[in-house]
């Protein structure tokens, strides 16, 4: 393996915590790179409501 190419196993993470504006569920998506802060939409599917729904960020882990 070559010296410039990390394996993504070693780069930081964070774990982000998605609620549904309609019925509350919570969703979870990982992100490598620059943390998103809470307020953050993101367009997810919830099982609950069976539609793609503008999702807002409400708590994130970080990782490394």
């Amino acid at each position: 393996m070559k010296e410039n190419n990390k394996p993504k196993r070693n780069q930081p993470y964070c774990i982000r915590t998605f609620r549904c504006p309609e019925c509350g569920n919570h969703a979870y998506a990982s992100k490598i790179g620059a943390v998103t802060g809470n307020g953050h939409k993101k367009k997810m599917y919830c099982p609950w409501c069976m539609e793609d729904r503008n999702m807002v960020q409400v708590d994130f882990i970080k990782h490394r």
